[in-house]
């Protein structure tokens, strides 16, 4: 197909050549000048420049085929516009048939479009892009299905914590179909995630309320909502830690800290922690029942240590940090002291 493209290139510019030299040679005639060889060379070097510059500075890369793309795929791609295939249908075609899709959706817009190219874009692992595609799509059709969506995105950008943004689509979703599952069940999770417990506590029990037949299913929500009503209780008991942070002479200022919280001897995710960025030394950082990672574990009842370590790169990326504190057990004062020094 590419040999094809290229054939009917260069037969257009070879019958433009000629156009224009049968034009130039009837002007000559009618002006009675007559035709010289320096004209007609004049005119081949003109016509070959042209192409050249279009070549050189004017062609872009994956030109050739986006125009191969729409001959073989136009219309598998208008399907998926009018919502009757999904560019995901053949794996090999999916790339093109994405690229074809955003071109072909500014000039024939839908919903069931922008959404599958939203899809493709969270795939992609371009979540910006795909809110913008969704947006689009919400724009043409609001429906369940596109606030689902969105509030889905939201999360993802949010590790799965509710925020406003996501809270905001679900609770249109529900106004729309006040008993969908879904919705419900999105919102349980995110809220649980979030620890907003007393907007978690309404959800599982709205889907509980639904789902008494089914054993599996009960149980599963019943220990979900055992879960957040365990928490719930816990927040109003969770002790706040604060620590002050020092730095051994010769550590800047300006990059990323992590104080973290796990039990004594374990390695892995910790059980709470807080990232800030440093302007200065020493720092205070409180980690509060917003900062648990998991399950709140009262220090009374195990054994847990605080670290810290710094990273003079202001990202957030603390992996390789250069300074850490050596661990303390957690203080009966919830109060503690730790200095950072050099990572050996």
């Amino acid at each position: 197909m590419n040999m094809l493209l290229i054939a009917a290139a260069v037969a257009f510019l070879l019958a433009m050549g000629l156009w224009l030299l049968w034009f130039f040679i009837r002007e000559s005639r009618s002006e009675q000048t007559p035709t010289t060889a320096t004209a007609i060379v004049a005119l081949v070097l003109g016509l070959g420049l042209g192409v050249f510059l279009y070549w050189s500075t004017g062609y872009k890369e994956g030109t050739l085929g986006l125009l191969e793309d729409r001959l073989t795929l136009a219309e598998e791609v208008d399907k998926v516009i009018d919502g009757q295939a999904s560019i995901f249908d053949d794996r090999e075609k999916t790339w093109a048939m994405a690229r074809l899709l955003q071109h072909r959706l500014i000039n024939r817009p839908s919903a069931a479009g922008w959404l599958e190219l939203s899809q493709f874009m969270q795939m992609s692992q371009a979540i910006p892009m795909a809110k913008e595609a969704a947006e689009n799509a919400l724009a043409l059709e609001d429906d369940v299905d596109g606030r689902l969506w969105m509030a889905q995105l939201a999360l993802e950008e949010n590790q799965g914590a509710l925020n406003q943004e996501a809270y905001g689509h679900l609770h249109v979703a529900l106004l729309k179909e006040p008993e969908h599952d879904g919705a419900w069940l999105m919102l349980a999770m995110a809220a649980t995630e979030a620890g907003e417990y007393d907007l978690a506590e309404d959800a599982w029990k709205s889907l509980l309320s639904r789902h008494q037949a089914d054993d599996n299913t009960r149980a599963l929500l019943e220990r979900s909502l055992a879960f957040v009503q365990e928490q719930k209780e816990l927040t109003g008991s969770m002790r706040s830690l604060t620590v002050e942070v020092e730095a051994q002479e010769g550590i800047s200022r300006g990059g990323t800290l992590f104080v973290y919280v796990r039990r004594e001897g374990s390695t892995g995710q910790p059980l709470a922690a807080r990232r800030v960025l440093v302007n200065r030394f020493p720092v205070t950082v409180e980690l509060s029942s917003g900062d648990w990672l998991s399950r709140y574990v009262d220090p009374a009842d195990e054994t847990l240590v605080v670290g810290a370590r710094y990273s003079r790169s202001a990202s957030t990326d603390v992996s390789d940090a250069q300074f850490i504190s050596d661990v303390k057990p957690w203080p009966s004062d919830d109060a503690l002291a730790l200095t950072l020094k050099k990572a050996e």
